[in-house]
C-alpha cells in the first residue's frame, strides 16, 4: 500500500508539472462543442501499477490498448485489452518456478458525469470483462535420478470491471491523465486445470497512467 501511495503521488505530481509546462487552460475553458476540438475516435496505451490473482496478489505491471467512440460529447464506447503477467519462485516442494499471466478484455461505457463538455474532466465507466487466466508451472523433482515436469493450466472467466480516471486535454488531438480500475468476476470458470478454487473470487486492480490519441 505504502508503494501504491508513493506511486499515486508521483503521477499527480507529474500531472501538475505537465498541465504548468503546456499550459494546459481550466476545464471550462476547453469544449469539446468546439466544432474545432471536436474529436469521435480516440486510441491510446496505459501502463499501470497493478495486482490480481493472475499476479498471486503481487505487484506486476499491466500494458493496456484501448479504443474509444464518443457517441455524445458526454459518453463514449471503449473497448480495451490488458496484459499482466508475474513470474514466481519457490523451494517449498522442490525447486519451482511458475509464469502467471491473464490477457483482460474489456467493454466499457465511460462518461463525464461532473462537467458539460469539457475536456479536462472525471470520467467514470462501468462494463463487462472477459478475462483469460494462464499458468506455465516447471517442477524439479530432487529425487535421483532428478525428473522435471511442465504444468499447463487455464481458465476463461467473465465479469465487470469500473473505471475512474481524471482527463487532461494537452492539445485537440491528444489527452493524458491518471486511471484506475478494479474487475471482479465470476465464480464460474470454463478451463482445463482450474487454476482457482471454487471459493476463490478472482479479481484484478491497478493505477496507472494513460496517452491517449483523437481523430
Amino acid at each position: 500500500m505504502k508503494i501504491l501511495r508513493l506511486l499515486f503521488s508521483v503521477i499527480a505530481l507529474s500531472i501538475i508539472i505537465v498541465q504548468k509546462v503546456y499550459s494546459i487552460p481550466l476545464a471550462d475553458s476547453v469544449s469539446v462543442n468546439n466544432e474545432e476540438t471536436k474529436k469521435l475516435h480516440h486510441a491510446g496505451w496505459a501502463f499501470s501499477y497493478a495486482a490480481g490473482t493472475a499476479s498471486s496478489g503481487l505487484e506486476a505491471m499491466m500494458i493496456s490498448s484501448m479504443y474509444s467512440y464518443s457517441v455524445e460529447s458526454w459518453w463514449d464506447i471503449e473497448a480495451s485489452i490488458h496484459y499482466l503477467g508475474r513470474s514466481i519462485r519457490s523451494d517449498f516442494i522442490g525447486p519451482l518456478r511458475t509464469y502467471n499471466s491473464s490477457w483482460t478484455i474489456d467493454g466499457t461505457f465511460m462518461f463525464t458525469p461532473f462537467s458539460h463538455g469539457e475536456r479536462n474532466a472525471i470520467r467514470l465507466g462501468i462494463g463487462p470483462s472477459i478475462q483469460i487466466l494462464q499458468r506455465i508451472s516447471n517442477i524439479k523433482d530432487l529425487s535421483n535420478p532428478p525428473i522435471e515436469q511442465v504444468l499447463y493450466g487455464n481458465v476463461t472467466i467473465i465479469g465487470g470491471t469500473f473505471k475512474a480516471e481524471y482527463q487532461i486535454s494537452l492539445s485537440a488531438e491528444m489527452d493524458a491523465g491518471v486511471r484506475g480500475q478494479l474487475n471482479v468476476y465470476a465464480q464460474e470458470y470454463l478451463g482445463i486445470r482450474p487454476l482457482v478454487s471454487s471459493e476463490q473470487r478472482v479479481v484484478l486492480g491497478g493505477i496507472g497512467i494513460f496517452i491517449r490519441f483523437n481523430w
